[in-house]
């Protein structure tokens, strides 16, 4: 099996420092490192559309389940945010302040929500059902 490289995002200019995809490719989400917004596609990465709402902000990591409508992003040096509805509202983890977040991680289903920093744990979170 073999790739064929295809640059659909229009900006090449931003500093992209993370990307995630869902499991069928149809929704994929990035993130803009330099006081940048998140941006999302839905339609194979054909168009993308800044997400305003996510606050411009120096991104860091992304990631989201498998249907790619949850999402978990980390801001360096700053808090986690997450998102229920494919990006288009965010809020913030305020007892997550000021960590050096590096990585995130999903469940496929987006009950398990995994974040990780520079300079000390791993975070798990549980989606509590309401």
């Amino acid at each position: 099996m073999s790739y064929a490289l295809t640059s659909r995002i229009t900006d090449a200019t931003r500093p992209w420092a993370g990307i995630a995809i869902s499991s069928n490719g149809l929704k994929l989400a990035a993130c803009d490192s330099t006081n940048g917004y998140i941006w999302t596609s839905s339609n194979y990465g054909v168009t993308w559309v800044s997400q305003t709402n996510s606050g411009a902000r120096g991104w860091n990591t992304i990631t989201c389940n498998s249907g790619g409508t949850i999402l978990l992003a980390g801001v360096y040096n700053q808090y986690l945010y997450i998102s229920t509805d494919s990006g288009l509202n965010w809020t913030a983890r305020l007892t997550d302040a000021n960590r050096l977040w590096y990585g995130t991680v999903s469940s496929s289903n987006g009950t398990i929500l995994a974040a990780c920093n520079l300079t000390s744990y791993i975070y798990i979170y549980l989606r509590i059902q309401e």
